[in-house]
């Protein structure tokens, strides 16, 4: 197993042999399949190149070879995200990582892979931003500004959050804003907090981006941004679409109805003919995510009054709808959609 490794491989290998082999033992129960010869294989793809003489390197070790264990077992080593975090992020985070040893890799491999089909996206974005983070607190906010921006729609507010602690340039790039003005990190997160159906794109001119040159500028257009009145109703469109048919991966079997809850960004909703559940859907602009929930007692519209008079247009043919807040979500028995209406404005 030592053979091709470094010195400092070779060392935690020697002094870990007991322990590596009662884990590798006890994940074989777990995944009978499991076999020694492409563990030994992985080891030396995977682990060795994590060894060194920091007192933490022994440490971070032990934890990715827990994570080639856990996915070699599942069969999960090869998807294309978890190939890629555990032979090209992982090593060019490590000197990150060492400062969670035990924690960090698994977090981060949990993230991959919960983004499914993007989850190599993800881990591409941490090799590319994540080795000049100052710490393992700013590569879990570079993670989550990632992963939201790929589509993971239940960290928008932690996400928002987080930008705010990278470094400019790295958030912005994070949220697919490369070559923005790092000044005008405040007035994008800004943006998107009051509006995550507008994409900084549309809400942001590049005149207002080249006109600023300083911080106080940068923080001048937030504060114009914030101060931007409520758009009116009468500008309603269609700004996205929440659920699939199951059948191209999305959520539903039948065609849903809203439920009359939520928020612009918290969508409910229903497949009549299933009474085993509800879902929930959390949506912006970069994407949903659906969770089936136990059955509730919400109701669905059908019919507006005269408060809707003004988005009636867009209630033609409709099964149900939620008016929530300022935003339209409709349902039509001819989709397995929920189509998004909000109010448009010009970009400042």
């Amino acid at each position: 197993m030592e053979a091709g490794v470094s010195a400092e491989a070779a060392r935690f290998l020697a002094a870990r042999r007991d322990d590596l082999n009662r884990r590798f033992e006890r994940a074989r129960r777990r995944w009978p399949r499991l076999e020694a010869a492409s563990v030994l294989g992985l080891v030396a793809q995977v682990v060795a190149p994590l060894a060194g003489p920091e007192p933490a390197a022994d440490d971070l070790c032990a934890s990715v070879y827990d994570l080639v264990l856990l996915h070699a077992g599942r069969d999960t080593i090869g998807s294309p995200g978890i190939a890629h975090l555990l032979r090209a992020a992982l090593p060019a985070l490590r000197r990150v990582l060492l400062s969670r040893p035990g924690a960090l890799p698994a977090a981060l491999s949990n993230a991959v892979e919960n983004l499914g089909p993007r989850g190599a996206e993800l881990s591409g974005m941490l090799a590319a931003l994540g080795p000049g983070l100052a710490s393992a607190e700013q590569l879990g906010d570079l993670a989550a500004v990632a992963a939201w921006r790929l589509g993971e729609a239940r960290l928008r507010q932690a996400a928002l959050r987080s930008a705010l602690e990278l470094p400019a340039a790295v958030a912005l790039s994070a949220l697919g804003l490369q070559g923005w003005p790092e000044h005008a990190l405040p007035a994008v997160t800004v943006a998107l907090a009051s509006d995550a159906w507008t994409h900084p794109r549309d809400a942001l001119s590049a005149r207002a981006l080249g006109a600023i040159r300083s911080a106080e500028e940068g923080l001048s257009l937030a504060r114009a941004v914030s101060a931007r009145p409520a758009p009116s109703l009468a500008t309603l469109a269609l700004v996205g679409a929440a659920g699939d048919f199951v059948g191209f991966g999305g959520t539903f079997a039948r065609p849903p109805l809203v439920l009359d809850a939520g928020d612009r960004h918290t969508l409910f909703a229903r497949v009549a003919q299933d009474a085993t559940c509800d879902w929930r859907l959390d949506a912006d602009v970069f994407g949903t995510v659906a969770t089936r929930i136990e059955p509730t007692s919400l109701g669905v519209r059908r019919v507006p009054d005269g408060r809707e008079s003004v988005v009636a247009e867009a209630l033609v043919g409709t099964t149900s709808f939620a008016m929530l807040g300022d935003v339209l979500v409709t349902t039509h028995a001819d989709s397995h959609r929920l189509r998004i209406f909000a109010p448009r404005r010009e970009a400042l």
